[in-house]
């Protein structure tokens, strides 16, 4: 007996989602909502997490803000990855990767309590 491994999403999603939906469809610009657009991104990071063996296994929530940003929420509990909309997904993904290696393993993975990675070419931490 196995538990399916899942990533728990949470926060601010007003949109209902049933299988019913197809996200992929042309839509006419006008019938695009905001609660819609979240839920398209939404499934892109999903689908990038869920096809990465590493990031499968190391991301264990996501929580979408107010603004409709995505929080990410690695296992081990150790900081929040702030990692804005569902854009450049691969490049947000190589740069924490990057700094996983070469930053972190050097300061410890409990020195920073957010990573931000909505900036362009750096992470901002803060404690």
């Amino acid at each position: 007996q196995y538990t399916a491994r899942v990533v728990i999403v949470t926060g601010h999603i007003a949109a209902r989602y049933s299988s019913t939906i197809d996200l992929y469809a042309d839509k006419d610009p006008d019938d695009i909502t905001p609660s819609w657009k979240i839920l398209k991104e939404l499934n892109e990071l999903v689908h990038y997490i869920k096809n990465n063996p590493f990031w499968d296994a190391w991301i264990d929530q996501i929580y979408v803000t107010r603004r409709g940003d995505f929080e990410l929420m690695p296992k081990n509990g150790a900081h929040v990855i702030e990692f804005g909309k569902a854009e450049d997904i691969d490049k947000k993904f190589e740069k924490l990767l990057m700094f996983y290696q070469n930053g972190l393993t050097h300061v410890g993975w409990s020195s920073y309590n957010r990573l931000n990675l909505k900036f362009k070419n750096q992470i901002i931490c803060s404690k």
